[in-house]
């Protein structure tokens, strides 16, 4: 029978869970979709632009391209030194009032023309310095007059590698260009804040409580991750450009973020990687972690002084982290012979990165060298992030909740096996080892003092085992109220108490008579009988060889004297 409720209440523990997994899904889209109405209000107005895609002559070093359609054009992937030049007539009669011209540079140095005539200049100086120029949109003020004149656009590459094909440039009224680039890149938008804001939150509340335990480092791991992704994801879609940040800097920040993120993950995966059972796995998870910090912080260190550039880097990165993914899934496929939920639903989120994270890889690297677009997805990898995100904070809640029950079963377990139902005093069994522990150390300065509850057997027989059982209570809570702040109190069995007090001996006897005080005043309170304790007490030091089991005899045998003295007092 019991067998079948405990499958019941599991069977309701998982539709319940299920419930509530399905209610956040359907809860995440509606909201989703809501912040994306706004953000598309006038969409159509926002994205009106003209792209200037044909009728390009183009000039890469000494080799001539005419008539080129930009969409459809690719080269050999530009190296270091290369010089490009494109060429085109603009068209006639715009409906654009106040046009700016979006041109999207790839690590190079830009020279804008009209009819030889230069009108804007990006990066020169930058180059000549050994500086890095960066990767995003540059805008360049144009007007009504430009109409059917000719544009000439000149690219100096400062990169090895840098792209092997060109973006098309399109003109834009000025009041919508920043607006586009929010609007065209909405996604991104909304997981990259989300993930940075959640991150930062979640950090400065983590860091507030390491204070109190150590076993929140973890999720520090994940706020951290958090932040490097979300920073990463509002760079290298350029959304970060619509606060006028420089293309420079905002490619320093994605380049930091990207190299920066695996190790707070590394870290993370410190207990999977050690709990797994393969010979010298904690040595090698130590190689891996240093490696990758090493690694990470030589390329950050060679950018900043301009030797080499993270744009030069980034391969080797981007193979690290392939490495990583494929060395955490084998931890979590590895976990899973624990039969762990966390491990289970770690697993998926390690195969959801790798799908996406292996997608923007690929298509990032088949643009960069071979010029060709895969899908025209925004925000692929963000999506993963976000999701994997949300599961290592899922994973995290999981494990801190099993071992705050797992706490608080031992903390029960600890107290059935230590404490005295009735009166919630340690027992029997506590303060013998409280004892044995005392006489190892060789411990001065205790005393021990026996207590025997007076006329229990009568209150029993006259009035009933309930007032006994009262009785018993209050005289544990006269006991524990005199003695708790000098030692331990306990029962020992029926009428029977225990103090082990660590006090100098000039004070017992103050502290007695405060308990023949706490006696009178209790049995003022209770009308059908009077409490009465004997007790007798021995210091250590009154034993020659200390022997505190003898030492507790004496208490006993000296509990008994005054008892029997008590006794014959009443007569």
């Amino acid at each position: 029978m019991k067998e079948i409720n405990k499958g019941k209440n599991k069977s309701k523990h998982i539709i319940m869970k299920t419930i509530w997994l399905i209610y956040g899904v359907i809860s995440i889209l509606i909201i989703c979709v809501a912040i994306n109405r706004v953000l598309c209000t006038e969409y159509e107005q926002v994205r009106q632009n003209i792209e200037l895609l044909g009728n390009w002559d183009v000039q890469i070093n000494e080799k001539n391209y005419p008539n080129i359609l930009l969409e459809e054009f690719h080269f050999q992937t530009a190296a270091k030194g290369d010089k490009i030049s494109m060429e085109t007539v603009l068209p006639k009669n715009w409906k654009i009032k106040n046009p700016v011209l979006r041109v999207y540079t790839v690590q190079s140095a830009i020279k804008v023309f009209i009819d030889n005539k230069k009108i804007y200049t990006y990066g020169s100086e930058r180059i000549e310095a050994g500086k890095s120029v960066g990767t995003g949109y540059l805008f360049v003020d144009f007007s009504k007059e430009y109409e059917g004149e000719k544009l000439r656009i000149e690219l100096d590459v400062n990169e090895e590698e840098a792209f092997s094909k060109l973006n098309a440039p399109r003109l834009y009224e000025w009041s919508n260009v920043y607006r586009d680039i929010a609007t065209e890149n909405r996604i991104p938008l909304l997981l990259g804040s989300f993930l940075l804001v959640l991150g930062m939150i979640f950090t400065l509340v983590t860091v507030c409580a390491l204070v109190i335990s150590k076993k929140y480092i973890k999720f520090l791991c994940v706020s951290l991750f958090s932040i490097t992704i979300g920073l990463w994801t509002l760079c290298y879609y350029n959304v970060v450009m619509i606060y006028s940040v420089p293309i420079y800097t905002t490619s320093l920040i994605e380049y930091i973020a990207f190299f920066l993120a695996p190790i707070p993950i590394t870290i993370y995966m410190y207990d999977q990687a050690a709990s797994i059972r393969i010979k010298y796995s904690r040595q090698i998870y130590v190689v891996i972690l240093v490696t990758e910090v090493l690694f990470v912080f030589s390329a950050i260190l060679l950018h900043t002084f301009d030797i080499v550039h993270c744009s030069v880097t980034l391969k080797y990165i981007q193979i690290m982290i392939v490495g990583l993914i494929i060395y955490f899934a084998i931890i979590a496929i590895m976990g899973l012979k624990g039969k762990n939920e966390s491990d289970r639903l770690y697993l998926i989120g390690i195969l959801e990165i790798m799908v996406c994270v292996g997608y923007d890889l690929i298509a990032y690297n088949i643009e960069r060298y071979y010029g060709y677009h895969l899908l025209d997805i925004k925000g692929f990898s963000a999506i993963g992030f976000t999701i994997y995100v949300v599961i290592l904070i899922g994973i995290f809640y999981m494990n801190v909740t099993e071992k705050i029950m797992k706490e608080a079963e031992q903390a029960n377990l600890f107290k059935q096996a230590y404490f005295d139902e009735l009166t919630q005093l340690h027992n029997r069994r506590y303060c013998m080892e409280e004892m044995q522990r005392i006489g190892e150390n060789k411990e001065e300065d205790v005393i021990i003092i026996c207590f025997d509850v007076n006329n229990l057997k009568t209150v029993n027989d006259n009035l009933g085992h309930t007032k006994g059982d009262f009785l018993i209570k209050t005289a544990a809570q006269i006991i524990d109220k005199t003695f708790r702040e000098a030692g331990i109190t306990g029962r020992i069995g029926g009428d029977e108490f225990i103090g082990i007090i660590r006090l100098k001996q000039e004070k017992i006897k103050k502290m007695l008579e405060d308990f023949e005080r706490n006696i009178t005043e209790k049995n003022k309170e209770i009308d059908d009988f009077k409490i009465s304790i004997a007790y007798g007490y021995a210091l250590v030091g009154e034993i020659e060889d200390r022997n505190i089991e003898r030492v507790y005899q004496l208490a006993d045998k000296r509990m008994y004297e005054k008892k029997k003295r008590m006794k014959e007092k009443r007569g």
